[in-house]
C-alpha cells in the first residue's frame, strides 16, 4: 500500500464524536491516534467519503473495514468496539486516502467477485462489470444448445 500518495483537501466534520479528530493522513503527518474503534472508523471514513462526493460511502467504509480486519462480508457490525491495532490504522488510513481519489473498491481489496467467482484485478486490468454477466449468459445458452457464437 503506498503511503505516500497525494493528501486529498478534505477536513474532518469538527463535530465526529464530539472530539476534535483528525487523522493523521490529513494533516500529512506521521503517526496515528490511539484506540479507533471499528466503528469510528467507519464513520470517520463514511463522513469522508460522502464529503467527497462517493454515494457508496457508509458501504466502502463497512467494507473497508472488513477488509482490514480480515473478517467475513457483513461482518463489520460484530467490530464496532474492536480497537484497531497500529498496523490495521495504518493500512485503513492508506485504501481510504486512496478512495477519497475515487480509485475503484476492487482496486483497493485486489479483487472483484464475478459471475459467482472471485477475480483478483489490480489497475493493470479492467474491473468485471455486473452488466457483462448477461454476455456470459447468452454464450453459455449458446454453447449448451451447440449454436455457432
Amino acid at each position: 500500500v503506498n503511503s505516500q500518495a497525494p493528501i486529498p483537501s478534505i477536513s474532518l466534520p469538527s463535530s465526529f464524536h464530539g472530539r476534535n479528530v483528525t487523522p493523521p493522513f490529513l494533516k500529512g503527518k506521521d503517526g496515528f491516534q490511539d484506540d479507533y474503534s471499528g466503528h469510528e472508523l467507519i464513520r470517520l471514513a463514511a463522513d469522508l467519503l460522502t464529503k467527497a462526493g462517493i454515494d457508496s460511502a457508509e458501504l466502502d467504509a463497512r467494507i473497508l473495514l472488513e477488509h482490514v480486519f480480515k473478517l467475513p462480508a457483513t461482518h463489520s457490525y460484530f467490530a464496532h468496539d474492536r480497537i484497531a491495532r497500529d498496523d490495521e490504522e495504518r493500512v485503513f488510513f492508506a485504501l481510504l486516502r486512496r478512495r477519497l481519489t475515487h480509485e475503484p473498491m476492487a482496486y483497493l481489496l485486489g479483487q472483484k467477485e464475478f459471475y459467482g467467482h472471485n477475480f483478483l484485478v489490480s489497475p493493470a486490468c479492467l474491473i468485471p462489470r455486473p452488466d457483462t454477466e448477461c454476455v456470459v449468459e447468452q454464450c453459455l445458452s449458446r454453447l449448451k444448445g451447440n449454436e455457432r457464437v
